[in-house]
């Protein structure tokens, strides 16, 4: 007959080594069969009555010690010995010995503390990871490839995460992108930005010009500037509005610098004018020069503009 021996659950987990230890299942208690229990020193079945091994929590909660595992995971602890299972990992009393790569008792992903699991992407509570490396919540470090969306650099292999991809470089130049929708190239590789790109605004009142990396400082035509700017003896420059004075059309929002202004039009027309003194109007807007007037001598000779675009 099996007789059970009383077993306090102190004894019991200090004899299995602790509540996350593989060891034998102890519903039997050493010498019942005339086996010996040692689960700590790892003994053989083979060599103690032939039980097969279990695992640990069956046979605490045999003994009725479940609860007492269950309710210690998680407490702060400073050594093994202030755990039920002998456990203390990251500051709390932990299921096991959560020695593996970027494991962690405690801050993990979708798991209480107290339960060994990957540590969350991002840190290395352990020092586990090289360099600027850190976990990457799967058990190992910084794995994610280039192109592969991030929040940290130390989530990518190679240490950099721009514009929220992991990226070969620091890709810090104003006119260089991880993006391969910025560069038509691929995601993850810095590479210049399309000419005519902007980005954010840093190159104003520049464009990028697909050349250099960093921002231009002269043009040679409008196009390479910004909107409202046009290039003038290889600068940007502000364009003006209608009524401004200009010397050419590339220096005016409209496009059209007729009787020494920014203009609405061409104003090409006979007996047409975009200034104030020719047709009672405003400067900047084309419109017909006065009647009993000819302020540009294009009537016939005894003739003058009529008030409607023509000659009497």
């Amino acid at each position: 007959m099996v007789r059970r021996a009383v077993w306090s659950c102190s004894v019991l987990l200090a004899v299995l080594g602790g509540c996350g230890r593989v060891g034998y299942n102890v519903s039997a208690p050493p010498g019942a069969d005339g086996g010996s229990m040692d689960a700590r020193a790892g003994v053989d079945a083979a060599s103690d009555g032939g039980r097969e091994p279990a695992d640990v929590g069956e046979g605490v909660d045999a003994f009725g010690c479940g609860d007492l595992c269950a309710s210690d995971l998680g407490r702060a602890c400073g050594r093994g010995t202030d755990c039920a299972g002998g456990y203390c990992v990251d500051g709390v009393c932990c299921d096991g010995p959560c020695e593996g790569t970027c494991e962690s008792c405690a801050d993990t992903s979708g798991k209480r503390d107290g339960t060994c699991a990957f540590a969350h992407p991002g840190t290395d509570p352990d020092g586990d990871c090289p360099g600027p490396a850190t976990c990457n919540g799967a058990g190992g470090c910084g794995a994610r490839a280039l192109g592969v969306p991030c929040a940290t650099g130390p989530e990518c292999e190679s240490g950099y995460c721009v514009e929220e991809l992991c990226c070969n470089t620091p890709c810090s130049d104003a006119c260089t992108s991880c993006l391969g929708k910025r560069t038509g190239g691929d995601d993850g590789v810095c590479t210049l930005r399309r000419a005519g790109s902007n980005p954010d605004g840093a190159c104003s009142p520049y464009l990028c010009n697909g050349v250099s990396a960093s921002c231009p400082s002269d043009c040679f035509e409008t196009s390479d500037c910004t909107d409202e700017y046009h290039c003038a003896a290889g600068v940007c420059v502000a364009t003006s509005g209608n009524g401004t004075l200009c010397t050419s059309g590339a220096e005016c929002g409209s496009g059209h610098c007729a009787d020494g202004v920014c203009c609405t039009g061409p104003c090409v027309e006979q007996c047409n004018a975009c200034v104030a003194s020719s047709t009672g109007g405003d400067d900047g807007i084309c419109g017909f020069i006065r009647a009993g007037t000819d302020p540009d001598s294009e009537c016939p000779a005894a003739m003058t503009c009529n008030g409607a675009g023509g000659c009497t």
